[in-house]
């Protein structure tokens, strides 16, 4: 017994001996790895000295493919592991990642297990993503407790088509015990279809939260509706509360404009456009509110939006913002249509008006662009390859309306700016605009709602000159402007300098200033403005600050808005209002100070 231990010893010695040479250590390697003993195996690997380059790695790996004792792999593991090389790590990963051989690949997934290696996350990422199920599901087996980077990776398999990857989804979010997995095992204990995995996925929920819901998903929607509850900041968990405040508002909404799209012809087209009015706006707050892109009613809104007459120019901006803000390129066209709905309603002086209440009043769509055999040019951001913008065309021969009203106006510019992520709008909509705030801005600096009937020098108010000094920023910037407003010149533009004094010294978050009603609209047109200019204070008030300490308080306990001191409060609107206060769901420019997104 002791001659055969000296004789091993003796042997793995002989291998690292003063072998000056790789291929003489390979050779010596190989010769000793042919032993039928394992022990004598994990004992040449351990001997190896002279292996951290690209050929060491190779013959690593190439020997791990084909070994079967665990101990033997584990040995090989651990070598592998010491590689510090960058090109062998290169080889590590070319070699597992893009080895023709499914059944090879997944072999290597066990080099990750027990929290092994130093590309673990990189790798197991890509192996989750493999193409064949076989890999997909032995790398979801190497997960534990210390993989929670992973979750989401996982959770998308819950829902993949191979009933194996689903199963070893399962178990390995219960190993993770992470809460990002819990949605997509919820969704399985109510939608999966074979009991062995609807099993695992309660089981999996059980180790997460340590109790025993099994497959009622009733109780383990409850659960996580409590928990994730518990867990959200204060801002948070007003804007889930207002999402499910307005998601039964929605549902009764949707029947009634589904009532009249049912109506006969005589009348019907007017009803049906007066009942889908509100829904952009509730739709756009619930998409912030957080409500999942998956919920029934997310899903009915953004589909109502899709469809629905062009005919209101309110409408049309915040369906505009809400389809940009949830998936631009898979609405490139219907904002397309939108943004020359919009660029043919603007009015002569560069307004906008209500809009068209009859269907037969719509502006034509836009001309689709010709298809091209060469596709788009990638740039960094992947803009371009990804969305092809739409040309949106100015059309002299239109009659236009000669004035509108400075809040329909904000409105519509707010929709085109989000419509330019699929539509090139023509600068003579952008130059009007720009010309008749520059023109109408009154002498304090303040706009009013300007339209006719309206005397020129009616003194302005809040919510007109945020959202004046917004629609300012959307037209420079849509002309290329950006120089003159970067953060150290903002102030030298007059109109905004102007616009930002006047708010800063008239600020209020319990009044429309200079006005008494509309108090959220304008409080909503405060967070337009804050984001649009990339400010976090107008005068000395930090606007988000002060506006959601505000909105927190007067939150009632249904999760709904209504201002008490506003004669015109609407409920539905002040609730949408303050979602999209508190979310910040404008996307700024440029957001700098306390108060920033």
């Amino acid at each position: 017994m002791k001659r055969a231990a000296v004789a091993l010893v003796a042997a793995c010695l002989a291998i690292s001996s003063a072998l000056a040479d790789w291929p003489a250590e390979k050779a010596a390697f190989k010769a000793a790895f042919t032993a039928e003993s394992p022990v004598e195996r994990a004992c040449a690997v351990k001997a190896l000295r002279d292996f951290d380059h690209p050929e060491g790695m190779a013959l690593l790996l190439e020997s791990y493919s084909s070994e079967k004792d665990s101990e033997v792999r584990q040995a090989l593991a651990d070598v592998m592991n010491a590689v510090t090389n960058v090109r062998a790590r290169d080889v590590f990963r070319d070699t597992i990642l893009k080895h023709p051989d499914a059944p090879t690949r997944a072999r290597y997934c066990a080099l990750f297990a027990d929290g092994r290696m130093l590309d673990r996350f990189e790798m197991l990422r890509f192996l989750l993503r493999d193409a064949s199920e076989l890999v997909r599901a032995r790398a979801l087996r190497n997960l534990g407790p210390s993989d929670a980077a992973l979750a989401a990776d996982a959770a998308k398999l819950v829902e993949d088509p191979v009933a194996d990857v689903r199963m070893a989804a399962c178990g390995a979010l219960g190993n993770v015990k992470s809460d990002e997995g819990v949605p997509a095992l919820v969704k399985a204990v109510e939608m999966e279809k074979l009991a062995e995995i609807k099993w695992a996925a309660g089981d999996a929920l059980g180790k997460i939260s340590g109790q025993a819901y099994g497959e009622d998903a009733a109780l383990w929607k409850k659960w996580w509706t409590e928990r994730r509850f518990a867990a959200m900041s204060p801002v948070e968990k007003a804007l889930w509360k207002g999402g499910e405040f307005l998601k039964p508002r929605f549902r009764t909404l949707l029947e009634a404009y589904e009532k009249a799209e049912a109506s006969p012809v005589a009348g019907g087209e007017s009803m049906r456009v007066f009942a889908a009015r509100p829904i952009s706006l509730v739709t756009y707050a619930m998409l912030h509110a957080g409500v999942p892109p998956d919920d029934p009613d997310m899903k009915a809104g953004i589909e109502l939006l899709e469809r629905m007459p062009l005919s209101q120019t309110y409408d049309v901006a915040l369906a505009a913002m809400a389809l940009a803000d949830h998936d631009p390129k898979a609405h490139r066209e219907r904002l397309a249509e939108i943004a020359q709905w919009l660029v043919d309603q603007q009015c002569v002086n560069g307004q906008w008006s209500y809009g068209a209440w009859f269907a037969q009043n719509q502006p034509s769509k836009p001309k689709k662009e010709k298809k091209s055999a060469t596709p788009p040019e990638k740039t960094g951001s992947g803009t371009t390859a990804e969305i092809q913008k739409i040309p949106v065309t100015w059309k002299d021969a239109i009659v236009r309306v000669p004035s509108g009203d400075n809040s329909n106006t904000q409105y519509a510019l707010l929709g085109l700016r989000a419509c330019l992520s699929a539509a090139e709008i023509p600068k003579a909509s952008w130059q009007r605009s720009l010309a008749w705030f520059r023109r109408t801005q009154t002498g304090d600096g303040s706009w009013h709602y300007g339209s006719v009937g309206f005397p020129g020098k009616l003194p302005g108010w809040g919510s007109m000159t945020a959202g004046g000094v917004s629609s300012l920023v959307i037209c420079m910037r849509a002309l290329g402007m950006d120089d003159e407003l970067q953060p150290d010149k903002l102030k030298t533009q007059k109109e905004i300098r102007a616009a930002m004094e006047w708010m800063g010294a008239n600020f209020s978050v319990v009044a429309n200033p200079k006005c008494g009603t509309y108090v959220y609209y304008w409080l909503y047109a405060v967070e337009r403005a804050g984001m649009i200019m990339g400010v976090a204070e107008f005068g000395k008030h930090d606007w988000y600050k002060e506006g959601s300490e505000m909105l927190l308080k007067a939150q009632a306990e249904d999760g709904s808005w209504k201002c008490a001191t506003d004669p015109m409060a609407d409920t539905d609107n002040d609730t949408c209002f303050a979602i999209l206060f508190l979310r910040k769901a404008t996307k700024g420019y440029t957001v700098t100070g306390p108060g920033k997104k």
